[in-house]
Parts: structure tokens; sequence; C-alpha cells
């Protein structure tokens, strides 16, 4: 009874009363009132008590208990609160969540620069939220701004002067489809600076011509020339009327002994006068005197008789009578000359045997006359095998017919693989995987491989082989190894590197040493029946 009370779950002091339901407990816990439910106490509400009370806690730290986003343990926000507890708020604190990014605006248009930021809760002085402005050094730039004749991109749009729509402040300019400096009223275009094919004029009467505009000399033609609206003698400024000759036949030469005057050319008349038949217009001045009995060029000659005849033949010497001419001995006639043909393909018109045409043979002549001598169309040419590895030994993907062989060509065609040349028929088969000798057999396959390794029986599957039990070949055959170390290949616990128990009889480490001279002296235990 006389024992002090104190929170342990015991009636200490025998009155009947445990822990909080004893006034006399000497050591209860200070509890802080959690009214928010958050996890974090208030300091100016306090319990004591042996056990934590129900909305109670034993954090004190929290700011504002009657909010249970706001404790240390929240993450500060833009919200005018101390959400952390930490006596900072907003833009005062670190790591704050819900900030906003904001942009210079140092030309106070409104409009942000990209490249400049700050980020904050609160808008800072010279900042705004846009971030559309491209320069903003310029306040009358900005994505609002009116695109105008300048030189500048005025509204940010990526697009300059003409380049971009509704642009102000541009010019008229009219086309000048003929380029003779005089624009059509009927077609312009409004742009800054001058469009190509455009001008400033606009007194053009044909801009598809560019001999008609207000400069030009107004001509017996039937056209407006000057564009004062008179047309040939109407005009004070037109030219006298022209003499115009009969063209019957339309060849454009017309007939002296038949004329005409007018200011336009009438039809069925020509400017010229000397057509010397003007009843076919094939026969003119212009024309080409052709071998067809007719004087065609007006000059008096006719056929052979004239120069520059069209229509004549060139024949060429056919010496040999093969019906092929010597391209080097011709003759330009209307009809063919005694031992002369059309042809002029000979390639040696002393020899009748050759022509185009002729077999090729491989004999060093020209026989039909391609310019090649013994080319791979010879009718006896060898067919001869690419050697592309250089081994002597030809492949069949790339051939070539032709009298000898071509560089890198062999006369073989045996080679199974002409980009190597360690592969081919004179090879000798090793272990590599290949068909080095071209036999359809590769490494273990082929009984004439060179190389194979020996390999030892591993019985027990140790790793150790028998050195009693051999097999040869390319490729590690299963239950066989390199090594050939084991001394008992019956018992897997025996190789070389096994942990050896003395004077159990057996050499398990297959070091050869006595069992029973664990000292190594040379003489086994007295008590195994050997020397000691």
């Amino acid at each position: 009874v006389d024992a002090t009370e104190v929170c342990d779950g015991v009636d200490n002091d025998c009155d009947g009363d445990v822990d909080d339901d004893d006034a006399a407990v000497t050591d209860p816990s200070a509890w802080y009132a959690d009214s928010d439910g958050d996890g974090y106490g208030d300091a100016s509400s306090t319990t004591d008590a042996c056990a934590q009370p129900t909305g109670h806690v034993a954090d004190n730290t929290d700011c504002d208990d009657a909010d249970s986003t706001i404790n240390p343990g929240a993450t500060e926000a833009c919200d005018g609160d101390d959400n952390d507890c930490d006596g900072l708020v907003d833009d005062d604190d670190t790591g704050v969540s819900g900030t906003s990014t904001w942009y210079a605006d140092t030309d106070a248009d409104g409009f942000g620069d990209p490249l400049t930021i700050s980020v904050a809760c609160d808008q800072p002085s010279g900042h705004v939220a846009d971030d559309t402005d491209c320069d903003d050094t310029v306040a009358t730039i900005n994505t609002a701004a009116t695109e105008i004749c300048d030189g500048a991109d005025n509204d940010c749009d990526g697009l300059v002067d003409d380049n971009d729509t509704g642009t102000t402040g541009t010019s008229t300019w009219y086309a000048d489809s003929d380029g003779d400096g005089y624009g059509d009223a009927d077609s312009t275009t409004d742009a800054c600076s001058q469009p190509s094919g455009h001008v400033s004029d606009a007194t053009d009467c044909d801009d598809g011509d560019a001999a008609v505009n207000p400069d030009a000399t107004e001509t017996c033609d039937g056209i407006d020339n000057d564009c004062d609206g008179l047309v040939d003698g109407d005009d004070p400024d037109g030219d006298a009327p022209a003499t115009w000759y009969a063209d019957s036949d339309g060849d454009g030469y017309g007939d002296a002994s038949s004329t005409s005057t007018a200011c336009t050319q009438p039809s069925g008349y020509a400017a010229d006068d000397t057509d010397c038949d003007d009843g076919d217009g094939a026969i003119n001045p212009a024309a080409t005197e052709t071998c067809d009995g007719v004087d065609n060029d007006c000059d008096g000659l006719t056929d052979d008789d004239d120069t520059g005849v069209s229509g004549t033949s060139t024949w060429y010497e056919d010496g040999d009578g093969d019906g092929y001419g010597d391209p080097s001995s011709t003759t330009d006639a209307c009809d063919q000359p005694t031992d002369h043909v059309a042809d002029d393909t000979d390639c040696d018109d002393a020899d009748a045997g050759a022509w185009p045409g002729a077999d090729e043979y491989c004999d060093g002549v020209d026989n039909d006359c391609d310019g090649t001598t013994d080319e791979d169309d010879a009718v006896d040419a060898t067919t001869w095998y690419m050697d592309y590895d250089g081994d002597g030994y030809g492949g069949t993907s790339v051939t070539s017919d032709a009298c000898t062989a071509p560089s890198g060509y062999v006369a073989d065609d045996t080679d199974c693989d002409d980009g190597d040349a360690d592969i081919n028929p004179g090879a000798v088969e090793i272990c590599n995987g290949d068909d080095d000798d071209c036999d359809g057999l590769v490494d273990d396959d082929d009984p004439a491989v060179s190389d194979p390794g020996t390999w030892y029986a591993d019985d027990d599957g140790d790793f150790y082989g028998d050195a009693t039990t051999t097999t040869t070949a390319c490729d590690q055959p299963g239950g066989y190894v390199a090594d050939s170390s084991d001394c008992d290949d019956g018992d897997s616990t025996v190789h070389p590197g096994a942990a050896d128990t003395w004077y159990d009889g057996v050499d398990s480490d297959c070091d050869e040493w006595s069992d029973y001279d664990q000292d190594g002296d040379g003489y086994d235990s007295e008590d195994h029946g050997g020397e000691e």
C-alpha cells in the first residue's frame, strides 16, 4: 500500500485503481489534441494519461489543428497558408507546389518572352502569363499586332510581309506578262515589294505582246500598237500600205505578176514575190532541191545539176562484191552508181568473208565488223569462270565467254565459296565449320578432316577424362572432355583438385602420393602396413 502508482497496468498502491483510474499515478504522458485527424497535435491543448486518449497524439507540431491539410508533413502550396508549418508562406518557402510560370515582358506589351521565365505563386513585376512574344524589346511586335510592310514579323506568326496574310501597307502591282514594262490593269497583285513579272504601270492594252504598249510605234498590221485606241490608217502615226503578192499555193512566197496593196496582209497574199511555181506549195526559194526532176528551189537547176540537193543517197564502193560497202569510199547521187551499194558497214572491203553479221571466230580477225576482234560472242569462244578470291578455282555464278581468259577468270568452276581463298577443292579440310575442300562434307562429317581434337571419356561426369579411353572429333562429343588427368573415371569424387582424405586408401586428388604418408617424408604410417 506504500508503493507509488505508475503507468504499468498494475495496481501498485493496492487501492483498487490501476493507472489512469488512480489519481495518484505519478508518470502519465502528455497527449495533444488532434482535432483534424492528420496525426499532428495542437500544443495548446494537452491531456496527461498513461494510455493515448481518443483524438489525441503524442506530436504537438500542428500549426492549424482545424485543417487536416496543414501540418509539418504537408507540402507547401500556393494558397496563402503555411501548409507545412515551417513559418513560411507560398513564395517565401521552398518546394512550393502549384506555382505558375511567368514570362518576362520587357517591352510591357502584355506578351511575354518564352526564353525568360520565373516560377512563382504570384505574378512577379514585369512578367506575364503569356509566352508568345517573338521580340520582347519592341512593344509593337506581338501576337496581337497587325503585320505591316516593314521587314519585321509584327504578329509573331513566323511570316514576314508578303509571306503573311492580312499585311497592311501593301502596294498594287500589275502583271507584265510580256515583259515590256507596261502592266495589265485587269491583273493585279497587292504586295509590299514588287513581285516578279509585275510593274507599277497599268497602261498596257495587250499584255500578251511585248511589241504592243504605249511606247510602241503604230504599224500597218491591224493592231493598236501604241495603245492609243487607233489602228493602222486611223492613227496619224501609222505606216503606209504595203505591196502584197498572190500566194495561191500558200507556201509563203508570192507571184510577182499578181499584186495587191494594203496595211494588213490580205488573205492569200505574201510579202515575197520570188515563187517560180505558185501552183505548188513545195516549190519556192526556201525549198530544198530534191531528187524528183523538178527545180524545187527556183534557182533554175534540177536534181544533180544543182548543189545542196536533198534526197540524194550516199553510195559506198563494194570492192569485194559482198553486198557491204566501204564507208571511206563514197558517192552522193540520186541514182545508184555502178559497183556501189547503200550499205556502209564493211570493215574490210578487200575480204568478202568479213562483213556485218558474219560469224566471229577466235582467229585474230574482226569477222563480224563490230570493231572488236575475237570477242566473247565468237562461235568457238571458251567459257571462263570468275575467281573472286584468287585461289585458282572459279564459281558458276559469274561466267564470261571469250577467246582468252579475262582478268580474274579461270577455266575451273568447282569453287564452293568464291569469297574465301582458303575454301576450294584443293584445300585441306580443317575443324572450322566450313566445307574447306568443297566435297559437301563439313568437319566431323568429312573423313579427310586434318585436325580433329582428342577427347577423353568422362564417365563419372566430374569434367576430368580417362586418358585410356579417347576419341577424335572437331566438336566435343557428349560424355567426353579435353582433360585426361582423371585417375579414377568411375568415381566423380576422385579427380585432380579434389580434397584428399588421409588414411582412407584412396588417392582422391590423383597426385599419386601415398595416402598413408601425410607428412610427405616417403614413409607410410606404421599402422597401415607401411614403413615408419
